[in-house]
């Protein structure tokens, strides 16, 4: 019962800041470009996993809707949609304002973070990266995580203060990755409680509804290579431990890796491969089953070739001159024909 009355407590407080969900202030601004996983939807998501956002539940409130992808890819990204909307069961009972949003194809983006089930201990600093203002700028603030003393060691939120000087969340950026000093992502910002203080739900209280609506390998879906290995991590999100079944296409190939080989890969477990290649296209297929690859050094599309032109027609001949009829029958008299018969009359008078 206690956790049902903090539950609804953040849910009015979210109700309330619904219209301008939380986001950075004050804080750095980054390039979207270089943290091209980072979506914007009037909140912030993160992308997972090939084709899902990760966000909080009330970012879904007006339903589906497309969500804004960084510009380095934005082009290639233009034509997808969100296809459906998984919210965690029983989200506002517990307070884990955690859901996950299916886009309609693969994305492209070629930057992740990895998901932790573990706990940012008590007192230390957390990293949230957001969009605020109705801006697509992204911003980057530091929050300080601790032990709330009216809510001791809560189980499904970490509750979260500013820290003076690193910038503060305003509205934009509910749904923002919190990232641990590792830089994995440990929880998912969520509500404002007013006086500086936050909370963010733990990944660890939606671990389980991550895996079973994603059952598949969290990965970079492209990948630009440099001369030498080129080291890939990725990451299980596999409900049960799962085997190392990648195999490569095209210009690729795995060289080593802590995944090769490997046939009990726990969930939420990373490991890596090394792959060289020439620069030219190809993948690193993870499961052809789930259609999880990573595309090497996409070739872009040729430009479309002329029609050919048409062969020339031919000048059309002009039509012959008419002959003079110079007596002919039926025809028109000719000048020497009308001067002779003028001779002929005038000797008759």
């Amino acid at each position: 019962m206690k956790y049902n009355t903090i539950a609804a407590s953040i849910l009015l407080t979210l109700i309330t800041a619904s219209s301008s969900a939380l986001a950075v202030e004050g804080g750095a601004v980054l390039d979207w470009s270089a943290e091209n996983s980072k979506v914007e939807a009037n909140c912030t998501g993160e992308l997972i996993a090939g084709k899902w956002v990760l966000t909080a539940i009330h970012c879904g409130w007006e339903g589906k809707r497309p969500v804004g992808f960084s510009p380095k890819y934005r082009e290639k990204n233009n034509a997808i949609e969100t296809k459906a909307i998984h919210d965690f069961p029983n989200g506002y009972t517990l307070g884990i304002d955690i859901a996950l949003w299916e886009q309609s194809s693969r994305v492209d983006y070629d930057t992740i973070n990895i998901l932790t089930p573990q706990k940012p201990s008590y007192g230390s600093t957390v990293g949230l990266k957001g969009f605020g203002g109705g801006k697509r700028e992204l911003g980057q603030i530091e929050l300080e995580g601790f032990n709330k003393p009216t809510v001791p060691n809560d189980p499904y939120l970490l509750f979260l203060r500013d820290i003076t000087g690193k910038g503060k969340p305003i509205g934009g950026d509910s749904g923002s990755a919190v990232t641990d000093s590792q830089n994995r992502i440990a929880a998912i910002f969520s509500a404002d409680h007013g006086l500086g203080v936050y909370s963010a739900s733990y990944i660890h209280g939606a671990k389980d509804f991550i895996t079973t609506t994603i059952n598949d390998w969290h990965y970079p879906t492209r990948l630009k290579t440099v001369a030498g290995i080129n080291t890939v991590t990725v990451q299980s999100l596999h409900v049960n431990p799962t085997a190392d079944t990648a195999y490569t296409e095209g210009d690729a190939t795995i060289t080593s890796g802590s995944c090769v080989g490997n046939n009990a890969i726990a969930p939420y477990a990373t490991c890596t491969y090394d792959i060289t290649s020439n620069g030219d296209e190809g993948k690193l297929v993870l499961d052809n089953t789930t259609n999880a690859y990573v595309l090497l050094n996409k070739k872009p599309p040729e430009p479309p070739k002329p029609d050919p032109k048409p062969d020339p027609k031919p000048d059309p001949k002009p039509d012959p001159k008419p002959t003079p009829d110079n007596g002919g029958g039926g025809g028109s008299l000719g000048l020497f024909t009308l001067f002779s018969l003028g001779l002929l009359a005038r000797k008759r008078h």
